[in-house]
């Protein structure tokens, strides 16, 4: 989801303005509520896939058929959003518990910790509305809507820019001020969205119904287990990179701490951008899974876009961080540490546009088991450079070079998996039929 990136990113530039401190104590808090936030995502991967599998609007079927699909849709979208409030109050209450201990965790220091508490205390509120709003949003991508998402964030997000302003800048709450801005503005969008799918889901020819449909039960949840057990493991590991990465960066002290959070926070929101290629393979490839052309065309069009894309993105990023840092802060030894980074951040972000499409290709048609050992192999790699540099004395730079390290890998194990699954993979020879789902096939 967008939204939460997107509304992080204005924190970060409006608490900026007031303190490096408070800017640094965003650092370790980014870190959670990613690793939170993105191992959820499944949720809405998993309904994008089953709704485009499922899609009561597809042509040339019975009116039986299209019943029967309106029907199932109906009951899929009612579980996804029940689990997602459920996961979403879970974490809360966890994230309350004990803040200070999550944030030792991820480094944070005795400086950050009252401000950083507050504020993770106030964003976890909005927890279930993240895992709502991700549900919702792979519903519309599921029937091949992706206007109605992102006018929604887009909104959002100046709703949450107004308020950060007002908050921050002219109540002068700080970080607090961001936190209850951003809840505020999620929860809005969240509200939203679902008035959105139930009007559409009310016309046959157009949606699928939004009914409340009770608890489901175990029996109910069994179509989301194969794909979501695979998909958690995969974002588990991934994350675990991100969270190595942040943790070596807020070790370093409050301004390499702070200008991480601005590198960080601008390369995460750019990432976001190529993100509706990967979603578009899961969406279209589940839904022309049967015609082997079609498929192949498809996928290696959103490759060599995601190729584009990525190269346009780093030149962004690039820019932003030479001649605009102080859109983020005002100290110049933070803006000294952004601009030090700008090559590894240029290559990560290049990288991944294209480990998007791949797993955007992988997870459209069944063949993703392979994606939990990608992102372990290269967590690991990532905490072995990142381990031998503290023992030598490391900077920020160093941490960048070690997501570089971290996306690299990555790329390479899915070049990998291609040339061993060649004739049964969408960027090889693929055929109508070679279907894979998750468990079977090469793991590699």
């Amino acid at each position: 989801v967008i939204a939460d990136p997107m509304m992080s990113l204005v924190d970060t530039a409006c608490v900026g303005q007031l303190s490096s401190l408070q800017l640094a104590a965003l650092g370790p808090n980014t870190a959670i509520f990613n690793f939170v936030f993105q191992v959820f995502a499944f949720l809405g991967i998993v309904t994008t896939n089953m709704i485009a599998t499922n899609l009561p609007t597809a042509p040339d079927l019975t009116q039986e058929e299209r019943r029967r699909r309106r029907k199932e849709s109906s009951k899929l979208l009612s579980q996804a959003l029940t689990l997602a409030t459920l996961c979403g109050v879970v974490c809360c209450g966890l994230m309350q518990a004990n803040p200070e201990a999550l944030l030792r965790f991820m480094g944070a220091s005795p400086a950050m910790m009252p401000y950083a508490a507050t504020y993770l205390r106030i964003r976890a509120l909005a927890s279930p509305a993240v895992m709502v709003m991700c549900v919702a949003q792979g519903a519309c991508l599921g029937q091949q809507d992706a206007w109605t998402p992102l006018k929604i964030f887009l909104t959002a997000g100046a709703f949450n820019l107004v308020w950060d302003v007002y908050l921050i800048m002219h109540m002068g709450l700080g970080i607090t001020g961001a936190a209850v801005a951003t809840v505020t503005a999620q929860y809005v969008a969240t509200g939203v969205f679902l008035r959105v799918l139930y009007n559409r889901g009310m016309d046959p020819e157009k949606g699928v119904p939004l009914h409340w449909r009770g608890l489901p039960s175990l029996a109910s949840l069994k179509p989301f287990i194969p794909m979501s057990s695979t998909l958690v493991a995969r974002v588990v590991f991934q994350m675990a990179g991100y969270s190595i990465v942040t943790y070596a960066a807020t070790s370093l002290g409050t301004i390499p701490s702070a200008a991480h959070q601005v590198s960080l926070q601008l390369f995460w929101f750019l990432t976001y951008f190529p993100e509706p290629l990967s979603l578009t393979a899961q969406s279209l490839i589940a839904r022309d899974i049967r015609h082997s052309s079609r498929v192949q065309r498809m996928a290696k069009l959103l490759l060599l876009m995601g190729t584009s894309v990525g190269v346009v993105l780093g030149a962004i990023l690039v820019g932003v961080m030479t001649f605009l840092p102080r859109l983020f802060t005002q100290d110049a030894l933070v803006v000294e540490a952004i601009r030090s980074v700008r090559l590894p951040a240029f290559i990560s972000i290049s990288v991944v546009s294209c480990l998007m499409v791949f797993d955007g290709v992988s997870i459209g048609s069944g063949d993703f088991s392979h994606l939990p050992r990608t992102s372990l192999v290269s967590t690991v790699c990532t905490w072995a450079m990142l381990n031998a540099a503290s023992k030598m004395g490391f900077g920020l730079v160093v941490v960048w070079w070690a997501m570089v390290l971290f996306f690299v890998m990555r790329f390479l194990q899915h070049i990998l998996h291609i040339g061993l699954n060649w004739s049964r993979h969408p960027l090889g020879e693929w055929r109508a039929g070679h279907r894979k789902m998750s468990g079977v096939g090469n793991a590699f």
